[in-house]
């Protein structure tokens, strides 16, 4: 465990010249202000029953990104898309809706590019005239149509009806779904169970065309502004780090005692709650103004906690600024401020985090715990579409890299460090059986990303079918814990040259001198299959991505500035004969 104890961390910083000063000093403020913003905003947001009229009042005043999202319905979407703005803004979104007529057929004419595809269908109407296998079939008949049309996500919303086939046709749609690339269902039956008969309202069937209370659409338009479409445009968080006094329970654990500190019905569930999201990938960790023998012996004593020291993957626990104990903590887990969500009950502790890191996401902790579980439950970008085989990995290989670094300082030399790990790689070529996980290393991998192509699982696929198209996938186990499936190589022949378009390594697995290794193995592999004598990549560098830039320059041969930001390098059969690698590493290949 990473206690710091009485951590300090200055960094010697450049003199800034007054453009740049002024520059930082805006963004230090346009973080202070959006947080203490969005602070406000949660009480409207995640209010058990929402306001139409104070959402209405709410306007961000931070940079949104607008998505174009095409509706394709046989009943109206309008009286929810008008609520959605404002639970948008909260995730970065501004929306801009088009609609198709209300067509039973799914005929999809044309329409504009869209981000998002949204299927919004009553399916009550077809169950007179179809079985629920036939409304299956003729559906997914209908989306094969539209994905061959548009790489845009598709989001399909499921039935939410009390007919007994909706359920057997709900999960079928789940598990059929999952083989079409860049779709994902939207669980308005969920809605259904949550709100119960507040859900339908007959009397605006005659209004409006449609069954749904105005509860129901409200709660629809929270899911897709806060959830659904934060999860189809932007890539999951990778941690949460979290405060202890005030926030996992109530009280000061180093002023009214251990013993003493309330756990509230609230507060179990919040902490089973970051543990689920542990178990689904996401890291967490402790930033708190304690003591550390005072934090080893809150979780040693309170065994009625649900969450124990061994589900954070480091703790700082000092009397150092919030500042230096999540630098601290982003440089113990190597990821980005962007990644992290920061929960903390003293809003001017998120201020100051803030100002010193306006990329990062915060989250005031509420009056009560009941109200932090509820914000947390809907926070934009925690939402997991699918679950991959990593995510269970990820925070077991976390605490494994503590004992890593334990070996490598005692161990005399660096041969011998990495000779003690009994490392593996496993390559797979074009393992479709991944297209979920590539999909995941190209858009969420910064440090060691080639291209930043941030391809979607529609563009994986397509590569699958283009006989010209490699892909490869690497592994990594040692003795003391499996990674998955941590890079990913995507490349194509061009004239006899194979012209490698994006490699990318999880943080997780460098340092430990594999990326050469998983460089010369692949190159090899896909010259060999190409034909090719010779190999080319451009390097786009990003604010993030030296790490890719200083491995390229050991295998790769600089060929030329072919842009701004992009730079060309070739390598020949030849050369990747004479790239010196660890031989401390195991290699096989595995389809």
């Amino acid at each position: 465990m990473n206690r710091t104890g009485s951590t300090t961390l200055i960094d010697e910083q450049p003199v800034l010249t007054e453009t740049a000063r002024e520059t930082a000093l805006a963004q230090a403020d346009a973080g202070v202000a959006t947080a203490l913003e969005k602070a406000e905003w949660q009480k409207v947001l995640f209010a058990p029953r929402p306001s139409r009229y104070q959402l209405g009042l709410l306007e961000p005043h931070w940079p949104l990104r607008t998505i174009h999202i095409q509706v394709h319905r046989n009943q109206p979407f309008e009286f929810v898309a008008g609520l959605v703005p404002a639970f948008a803004a909260y995730a970065d979104l501004d929306v801009e809706f088009s609609y198709s007529a209300y067509d039973d057929a799914l005929n999809f004419p044309a329409h504009g590019i869209a981000d998002i595809e949204i299927v919004w269908l009553d399916f009550d109407r077809y169950a007179k005239n179809l079985t629920p296998d036939e409304l299956l079939d003729w559906l997914f008949e209908r989306l094969g149509y539209l994905r061959e049309r548009s790489p845009a996500r598709l989001l399909v919303c499921n039935w939410a009806s009390t007919q007994p086939a909706a359920t057997s046709f709900n999960q079928q749609l789940n598990a059929r779904l999952a083989g079409i690339a860049d779709a994902s269902v939207c669980d308005q039956a969920s809605l259904l169970s949550r709100l119960g008969s507040d859900y339908f309202d007959d009397r605006n069937i005659a209004l409006a065309g449609s069954a749904l209370s105005n509860a129901a659409c409200m709660e629809t338009a929270r899911m897709f502004g806060l959830t659904w479409l934060p999860a189809a445009v932007h890539p999951r968080l990778k941690a949460i780090v979290v405060d202890l006094d005030h926030t996992l329970y109530a009280g000061v654990a180093g002023e009214d005692g251990i013993d003493r500190l309330q756990l509230e019905p609230g507060h179990i569930e919040l902490q089973k709650q970051l543990s689920a999201l542990q178990d689904s990938g996401i890291l967490l960790a402790v930033c708190s103004r304690n003591h550390p023998r005072t934090v080893d012996r809150l979780f040693r004593q309170r065994r009625d906690f649900p969450l124990a020291l061994e589900h954070f993957s480091t703790v700082v626990a000092s009397w150092s600024s919030k500042v230096a104990g999540l630098r601290s903590i982003a440089d113990t887990l190597s990821i980005g401020m962007d990644t992290i969500l920061f929960i903390d009950d003293n809003p001017a502790e998120l201020a100051e985090v803030a100002a010193a890191f306006p990329e990062i996401h915060t989250l005031l902790a509420g009056t009560g715990p009941a109200a932090t579980h509820e914000v947390l439950s809907r926070y934009p970008r925690l939402h997991q579409w699918q679950a991959h085989r990593e995510d269970a990995l990820r925070s077991a290989d976390m605490t494994a890299n503590r004992e890593r670094r334990r070996l490598r300082d005692e161990t005399p030399d660096r041969g011998s460090y990495l000779q003690a790990l009994g490392m593996e790689l496993v390559f797979h070529l074009n393992p479709q059986q991944l297209r979920g996980r590539l999909h995941e290393l190209s858009v969420k991998t910064n440090q060691f990303n080639t291209a930043m192509l941030r391809l979607s699982e529609h563009d994986i696929a397509a590569r699958f079918s283009d006989p010209d198209c490699f892909t490869i996938a690497v592994e990594l186990r040692d003795r003391l814990s499996e990674s998955g499936v941590i890079a990913a190589l995507f490349a194509h022949t061009e004239n006899a040259t194979l012209v490698v378009d994006e490699i990318c390594i999880s943080c997780r697995a460098l340092g430990r001198e594999i990326e050469p290794v998983i460089l010369v193995e692949s190159l090899q592999k896909m010259m060999q299959l190409a034909a090719a004598d010779t190999a080319t990549i451009k390097l786009t560098r990003g604010p993030k991505n030296a790490p890719a830039l200083a491995c390229l320059e050991t295998v790769f041969q600089p060929a030329g500035q072919t842009g701004l930001d992009e730079t060309e390098y070739t390598c020949s059969t030849d050369r990747l004969l004479n790239i010196p690698t660890r031989d401390c590493v195991h290699v096989r290949w595995e389809n």
